[in-house]
């Protein structure tokens, strides 16, 4: 079984105080776990694995990151539905499962829309970056006050 999953056939029992659910020896809370699959191969994995390090992110979450082949919407969403069917297979159940996809790109639209309607079908939350993820990663770090039209603009 890999990290941050659990197998579906056992009955999971949540015990809460206050807001967070704790395991029944009220030791430690339950973690909530995560399934990330983004468009690319580095950029997205490598933030959301630094992400998922943090303290306050450990301590309350497990969360799994698989790296994207960068084509399409679509293609990023029916690998997510890949790694969701693959894990279920084995026993392991995700609490969330996202899609990170990125909006640029005129060609993509019709791609992105009916990738977003699968998802949904398949019970996968979508988290769209616009135009990329590396215009956001910038943003969220730099604090530019320049607009990007693309990924490119950002590497120059």
């Amino acid at each position: 079984m890999s990290k941050g999953a659990r197998k579906t056939g056992r009955i999971r029992h949540r015990q809460f105080r206050g807001s967070t659910p704790m395991r029944s020896s009220h030791r430690r809370p339950i973690k909530t776990t995560i399934l990330i699959v983004g468009e690319g191969r580095e950029t997205e994995p490598n933030y959301f694995d630094g992400l998922k390090r943090e303290n306050d992110v450990a301590a309350r979450f497990a969360v799994t990151i698989k790296k994207g082949h960068g084509f399409s919407p679509q293609r990023v969403v029916d690998d997510t539905i890949n790694h969701k069917n693959r894990a279920e297979s084995r026993g392991e159940d995700f609490d969330e499962v996202w899609c990170v996809l990125d909006v640029e790109g005129s060609k993509k639209r019709k791609s992105l829309e009916k990738a977003i309607t699968i998802a949904q079908r398949n019970g996968i939350r979508t988290c769209l970056s616009n135009p990329s993820f590396e215009v956001w990663l910038l943003s969220h770090f730099e604090g530019k006050g320049k607009p990007y039209n693309d990924c490119d603009a950002v590497i120059v």
